[in-house]
């Protein structure tokens, strides 16, 4: 089977805009998660030749899936990778992410790439990025019933403030040296916080923030003890975008606390799911949802290469890698 990438630059395939919209059902369907605004920006940039990234072509150049890049603050990703439901299973999608990070790597050598997706299908991803230098943090979109939580401090909660300053303060404790910070930089610098909480609450790519599940634990002096954060996305649903306490007053309840504020906000909205995103890596974290009733739906893969990071398939034979 012949296999293409085409720039999106150099050529507008056929058929990627209606692929957009199929992707942005399936993430409807799927998660109940609106992306509308992909359809509002990306096929406009797409015909000005301003968006980056490749269409997937297959056999007599029929359009079968496609990748975008992104670049943010000197840290570059493939984004939104997806193949058409009709050519899964076949090895598609894992050849279109290798494909593409073997383009990257040569265009930015010692570069740090990053990937995140929801594959929804089953494709040995994994095996194909290894030996290009990629690790992996395995994680999954979970949904729950906004359960009742058992007694707590809730009134300890206070709305979400106007101050970003000790917002971005409190992400940047939390996270830093976090499971999560390996895959996504954005959790290491001051202003890849900033442009992350501006995207949850100036954006829609989590869906709308909703400032009554939202708030924060403050203290009378020094830094914000916690944070939770929450989204609109379909009618009935809620998104757990954030929810985190700083390191100095952990194993103190503060999480319970705040998960409790953030439930009893979803309850009295009217919400019948609330979802949220979980790393497998962060056992304590992901027991704790679990008992909380939260499932897994669907697994999110994170991908990263550190600059520097040697593709097995560049070393010589014999010569082992590392």
């Amino acid at each position: 089977m012949n296999r293409e990438l085409i720039d999106l630059r150099r050529a507008v395939p056929r058929g990627i805009e209606a692929g957009l919209r199929c992707q942005v059902s399936e993430w409807e369907a799927r998660l109940g998660w609106p992306r509308q605004g992909l359809l509002r920006n990306l096929p406009a940039l797409m015909r000005r030749r301003q968006l980056a990234g490749w269409s997937l072509q297959v056999d007599d150049g029929r359009y079968a899936g496609h990748v975008f890049l992104g670049e943010q603050h000197d840290v570059y990703s493939l984004e939104l990778a997806w193949v058409q439901p009709a050519w899964r299973g076949l090895g598609h999608l894992a050849w279109l992410l290798a494909e593409a990070s073997r383009k990257l790597m040569a265009m930015l050598p010692g570069q740090r790439l990053e990937i995140g997706l929801f594959p929804f299908c089953d494709e040995p991803i994994t095996a194909s990025l290894a030996p290009l230098g990629f690790q992996l943090l395995e994680r999954d979109f979970m949904e729950a019933a906004p359960v009742a939580p058992g007694p707590t401090a809730v009134d300890s909660v206070s709305p979400w403030p106007t101050r970003k300053g000790d917002l971005l303060d409190l992400m940047l404790a939390a996270y830093s040296r976090s499971v999560d910070a390996r895959a996504s930089s954005l959790y290491t610098r001051r202003r890849g916080c900033r442009s992350y909480l501006k995207a949850l609450t100036d954006g829609d790519e989590c869906g709308l923030f909703e400032p009554a599940v939202s708030g924060v634990i403050a203290t009378a002096r020094g830094p914000l003890r916690g944070l939770v954060m929450g989204n609109r996305l379909l009618a009935g649903r809620l998104h757990l975008s954030q929810i985190a306490v700083h390191p100095d007053h952990r194993r103190a309840g503060l999480g319970s606390v705040l998960m409790a504020h953030f439930m009893n906000g979803c309850r009295s909205l009217g919400a019948q799911r609330v979802s949220l995103i979980a790393s497998r890596e962060n056992r304590a974290a992901y027991r704790w949802y679990r008992r909380l009733g939260f499932v897994p739906v669907e697994p999110y893969l994170c991908f990263w290469r550190q600059p520097g990071a040697v593709a097995a398939e560049a070393c010589p034979a014999g010569v082992p890698n590392g």
